[in-house]
């Protein structure tokens, strides 16, 4: 205890001393625009961490991303800072937390903090001289959402009504796998570039296209061992993750969850196997994460994503190509906000002073060991927040707090509040701290000015509608 005690006391002054030689590091690790490297971030959203076949899941759901993990370094203790789609890929695009970005719901546009707009990482490579894209595939992510600021190309085309009767406001994974290739083609060589290319398909409701419905189901992998529509299984599933049919078991769901799990992965491997064919999958970062998990009966709840449980903010996180280290496996706690700053230090760039995640790897091209000890995490529509950090998890909102252990008490049968008082007062502190840095206005050195930020208009019928049968409106 006295050990975890000066852990959290040396925290702020173990930051302050990061901080100031990385940028240090920084500055003298610049690299010549034309010896840049590519990069993809791909996002899958409601992956679950624990779903992905390099996190320990025995279905075969994602052996493209195993592979790239094979070949660099998969972070096995990766947070989502916020469990919402739009908010969540401002902290990637932005590398800073939501009481700076300010995007607070989705369809929601970055407002920033005191008059001042955080940087995203498509403007800052855009003013270095990349091509940047963009090929999204969900509702949330349209273009007024804000996030296509620094892309000269963002591909939001979607599809409504896929599935009759089902009104799932997407674009599927091989479609938008199509989109990136056409882009592809019609580009031609020169500048480096920078795709950010996001997959939807996990997302409830699980309607997997005919060819991958029956790969997982009944091949004694998952549970089949709750009915969800049985006397006294309550709270029942959302309206709309409903899948049509006589199967409600749970064990159904759960493969339809993984068959579309599957589908996004296959979407990665025709785009990666588009590069191995140009010869550019050497001289390509990739980044494979996660907006945020899925609750699959955990905590009384059925296919969303709604609260700040582990199990909807433990996502994966896999680094491959130059600069990464190869077959590597960090236990480092990571967060959704350090994929920007790292990708730029992997460029030879200086991330902006508005970005607060932590670059991953050190200049000699080594995992950087123990950059944090706790996160962050918010809740975009309450004051409710989470810290998490070793095996605890802290959870406040008030009056109420709660205080467990998310790694061998993942369904919180017991609060240990009372037992680990100064454990849930230090947690407590960072959470008024890093939300109180994220308000603080930072000093614009090397930044590009940001695209002007437009006041997000109220939501349309169709949008409340469309984020409706989501999940995301009642």
């Amino acid at each position: 205890m006295a050990v975890l005690r000066w852990l959290f006391a040396g925290y702020g002054a173990a930051v302050f001393l990061f901080m100031a030689s990385d940028a240090r590091a920084l500055q003298a690790s610049a690299v010549s625009p034309a010896a840049r490297p590519n990069i993809l971030l791909v996002t899958i959203d409601t992956l679950r961490a624990d779903h992905v076949g390099c996190y320990g899941y025995r279905r075969a759901t994602t052996p493209t991303i195993d592979r790239l993990a094979g070949q660099g370094t998969v972070f096995t203790r990766a947070f989502s800072n916020t469990p919402w789609t739009t908010p969540s890929h401002y902290c990637f695009m932005t590398g800073a937390l939501v009481s700076r970005h300010g995007s607070r719901d989705n369809l929601r546009n970055r407002t920033g903090v005191q008059g001042s707009v955080p940087v995203m990482i498509s403007e800052v490579l855009r003013s270095a001289g990349y091509d940047t894209a963009a090929f999204v595939s969900g509702y949330p992510l349209l273009r007024r959402s804000g996030l296509a600021a620094g892309f000269s190309v963002y591909d939001d085309t979607m599809q409504d009504k896929l599935f009759g009767g089902t009104w799932k406001v997407e674009r599927r994974a091989p479609q938008t796998a199509d989109a990136f290739k056409r882009w592809w083609k019609a580009r031609g060589a020169g500048a480096p570039w920078f795709v950010w290319v996001h997959f939807y398909d996990p997302h409830g409701p699980y309607t997997p296209l005919p060819e991958y419905a029956n790969m997982f189901v009944d091949d004694g992998l998952g549970p089949r061992d709750e009915v969800l529509d049985a006397p006294g299984n309550e709270p029942k599933p959302p309206g709309w993750t409903k899948i049509a049919g006589e199967r409600q078991d749970r064990q159904y769901y759960i493969s339809q969850y993984d068959a579309e799990i599957r589908m996004a992965d296959d979407g990665v491997k025709a785009i990666v196997s588009l590069l191995e064919q140009a010869a550019q999958l050497e001289s390509t970062i990739i980044v494979v994460s996660a907006d945020h998990g899925e609750y699959l009966g955990e905590h009384g709840r059925w296919f969303v994503h709604d609260d700040l449980y582990s199990q909807s903010l433990m996502i994966p996180m896999v680094f491959s190509g130059p600069g990464v280290p190869r077959g590597e496996r960090s236990d480092a706690i990571t967060e959704s906000i350090d994929v920007a700053p790292t990708l730029l230090s992997l460029a030879g760039i200086a991330p902006p002073a508005s970005m607060m995640g932590t670059k991953l790897f050190t200049g000699d091209g080594n995992v950087r060991r123990h950059a944090r000890d706790l996160v962050l995490s918010e809740s975009p529509r309450t004051n409710r927040c989470s810290v998490t950090g070793g095996s605890l998890q802290w959870i406040g909102t008030h009056p109420h707090t709660e205080l467990h252990d998310y790694r061998h008490d993942p369904l919180r049968r017991r609060n240990l509040i009372g037992e680990l008082a100064y454990e849930s007062k230090m947690m407590r502190q960072f959470a008024g701290d890093a939300v109180s840095r994220a308000r603080r206005p930072w000093t614009a050195d090397n930044a590009p000015s940001p695209a002007p930020t437009q006041q997000t208009s109220p939501l349309n019928p169709k949008d409340r509608d469309a984020l409706r049968s989501l999940g995301y409106i009642e």
